[in-house]
């Protein structure tokens, strides 16, 4: 039963990762499990080299049932046969979304995004970024054993205490690479900023096309309270601690259709 949260009520947040009961931590806005011997990498690794519309935890759950560690994973990215983990699924619907998360893991992964998924201790979305900007070939050079540390280390936004991490972790990311395929990178040109939002809610399309389309008008979106003009969500008037911390910093708040007609539509 969906329904809103009143300020009474209370919202539990988990502590420990549901997959191997190790403490979670906060990156950003995204609770994280950085346990990195534990069994829920395949979870991890799946979900965000593939997150698919509608693919809920039973779904992911039940693509790498049974592989609960690094060897394993390894081994079935190798030798997935996609066609028999459809057929072992239920439900039509469900085999359309298993399929298509398979898919996108044998297709060609955004180096960055290939990066996040090792789940190694320091490497968030915007250090992985950086690092694969300021560094193309550092996964083709883990690969081969030759990376410079010091150069990695140079990496605007990259301290040393996540050296070491990706350094006690360099197999990991070498043994997943070696089994799926990662994207060249092509720098883009830094599209010129006019402001930043933030969005909180549901919206009227998947929020990947949302994004694009901000994207596409130069508007970034940030967590950084003091640097947004607009937080865009579809409770406006609610008290929800986003709407109470826009008021606070005076964030003008403002729905998805009025902020589409002042900005989105041309």
């Amino acid at each position: 039963m969906k329904g809103k949260v009143t300020k009474d009520q209370m919202i539990y947040v988990p502590c420990k990762c549901p997959r191997c009961g190790a403490d979670l931590e906060w990156n950003g806005t995204d609770l994280v499990c950085y346990n990195e011997n534990e069994t829920g990498l395949a979870y991890h690794f799946f979900t965000v080299v593939a997150p698919v519309d509608n693919a809920g935890w039973s779904t992911y759950s039940s693509i790498i049932d049974g592989i609960d560690s690094e060897d394993k994973l390894v081994n079935f990215i190798a030798n997935m046969d996609i066609n028999s983990i459809v057929d072992r699924t239920n439900g039509s619907a469900t085999k359309e979304i298993v399929r298509k998360i398979c898919e996108t893991v044998k297709s060609e992964i955004d180096p960055a995004r290939f990066l996040v998924a090792c789940n190694i201790k320091g490497l968030g979305w915007n250090t992985c970024s950086a690092i694969i900007e300021a560094f193309p070939e550092f996964i083709n050079e883990v690969k081969e054993g030759i990376v410079d540390w010091d150069k990695l280390y140079s990496v605007n936004g990259v301290g040393w205490k996540t050296v070491v991490s990706i350094t006690a972790m360099s197999d990991r990311i070498k043994n997943l690479a070696k089994v799926v395929k990662i994207k060249s990178f092509v720098k883009e040109e830094k599209k010129e900023v006019n402001f930043k939002v933030a969005i909180t809610g549901a919206l009227s399309i998947k929020r990947s096309d949302f994004d694009a389309l901000l994207s596409s008008k130069g508007i970034e979106q940030s967590g950084n309270f003091k640097e947004l003009k607009y937080l865009i969500t579809n409770t406006p008037d609610s008290g929800s601690s986003k709407n109470r911390k826009a008021r606070e910093y005076g964030v003008e708040i403002i729905s998805e259709e009025d902020f589409r007609k002042l900005y989105l539509n041309d």
